[in-house]
């Protein structure tokens, strides 16, 4: 079960810690890569993030989703981008 629900999003108490984890994953791999301990790498996680926005929901709905503007189709955060920044910023790619 869930504790809350944020528009399409449901969350539970241990959300935050799982959100975390998956990202960290992306910075290892992005690190991994980068420091040549792997010529390529495939993150296993939930959620990717092709579905998080900031002011946008799948249905083109131009309000936030939820309180904090963040999530919308699932996915509460973008490892993705997460990745892509922290590559562009720590190795310059």
């Amino acid at each position: 079960g869930t504790d809350a629900a944020v528009s399409d999003s449901a969350l539970s108490v241990h959300s935050v810690e799982a959100l975390m984890a998956a990202a960290g994953c992306v910075l290892e791999a992005m690190d991994a890569v980068a420091q040549r301990r792997a010529k390529n790498v495939f993150c296993l996680i939930r959620p990717p993030g092709h579905h998080a926005a900031s002011s946008k929901s799948l249905r083109g709905n131009s309000r936030p989703l939820n309180p904090t503007g963040i999530g919308s189709g699932f996915c509460l955060i973008n490892n993705v981008l997460i990745g892509a920044k922290y590559a562009k910023d720590k190795y310059g790619w």
